[in-house]
């Protein structure tokens, strides 16, 4: 009965191309948005032995881009991201590899809902909403749609968190003046456990901004251990990729190419990155070791290929 829903879906959507799914849990890839089916990204995986691309989900048409990866306890695997499959705006979505289905993660918005970013514990996602009139954090339950909105800074644009190991705070990109620099806030939560509850709104003097400088720092990960930070930083005229501890220490440059190298992710050892860059005329996937440095490309397509995110 194990392939019931593969079989399914390859009848139902057979100009979709094939789908892939996993048979353990550390068998789970790197997974990618791309534009391989049509002029909008779509979610793919890379097999780690293959190197062949597949499929998740996504048919061209409207736009559905990954962002975040957890597993559950019973070793199911989840995607969340967010599509326009529901219509203009961008919203919330979750997928789990045993039904091939896009899940809504709330009823649709009018607003553009985007970057889920699922806590270490799976019990809350924070993400982006333009709800308010620009772009904000906000935090939910996975169980509920009770949202609280984590920062509060007219004019400003706040994107991209990613969660500490221990669930206990986020690290985000805020523009407020002209351009994005990285932060780092600690959640304090309104009763004692976290599971039943969201967290209260950081105010601009909780977050604590780690780089200091004038040009663009983006795209934050947090390493697996949460002691580095890989971020994209733009200091040499073209966006470059960066490490930096979490206190914001000991920053140093990955990559050095005249193209653009961005969105960083850790592989679940905290060993290796993967990014994009357009090194060659358009986006693709590369891999980058930090032992020393050396740096591969694993896609290579005449389309984009873009915002890896790696297994946890």
């Amino acid at each position: 009965m194990g392939n019931v829903g593969q079989h399914y879906f390859m009848w139902r959507y057979p100009h979709l191309g094939s789908a892939w799914t996993p048979t353990t849990v550390s068998a789970v890839p790197l997974h990618f948005a791309s534009r391989q089916l049509g002029p909008e990204l779509s979610i793919f995986v890379r097999t780690p032995n293959t190197g062949q691309s597949f499929r998740v989900f996504g048919d061209g048409q409207q736009e559905t881009v990954p962002f975040s990866l957890a597993r559950a306890y019973n070793g199911a695997s989840f995607v969340y991201g967010d599509t326009r499959a529901f219509g203009a705006k961008r919203q919330l979505i979750a997928r789990q590899y045993s039904n091939q289905q896009i899940l809504p993660m709330s009823s649709y918005s009018e607003s553009n809902d985007y970057n889920a970013a699922v806590s270490p514990d799976g019990t809350k996602i924070a993400f982006v909403s333009d709800r308010d009139g620009n772009a904000e954090i906000f935090i939910r339950t996975t169980a509920s749609d009770l949202l609280t909105r984590l920062t509060e800074t007219e004019g400003c644009s706040n994107q991209y968190p990613t969660w500490l190991p221990d669930g206990s705070g986020i690290v985000y990109e805020s523009n407020c003046q002209g351009n994005f620099e990285i932060y780092k806030a600690t959640l304090s939560y309104t009763a004692e456990t976290r599971e039943q509850v969201v967290a209260k709104p950081i105010t601009p003097n909780v977050a604590t901004r780690l780089p200091n400088n004038n040009t663009d720092d983006r795209y934050p990960r947090l390493s697996p251990d949460g002691s580095q930070i890989a971020f994209t930083g733009n200091r040499d005229g073209n966006a470059e990729i960066y490490l930096m501890n979490s206190d914001g220490g000991q920053q140093r440059r990955l990559t050095n190419d005249a193209s653009v190298d961005q969105a960083p992710t850790w592989n679940s050892e905290g060993t290796e990155l993967a990014f994009a860059g357009n090194r060659d005329g358009d986006f693709d996937i590369y891999h980058l070791r930090l032992s020393d440095s050396n740096v591969s490309r694993l896609t290579d397509n005449t389309v984009e290929d873009n915002w890896p995110i790696w297994a946890k």
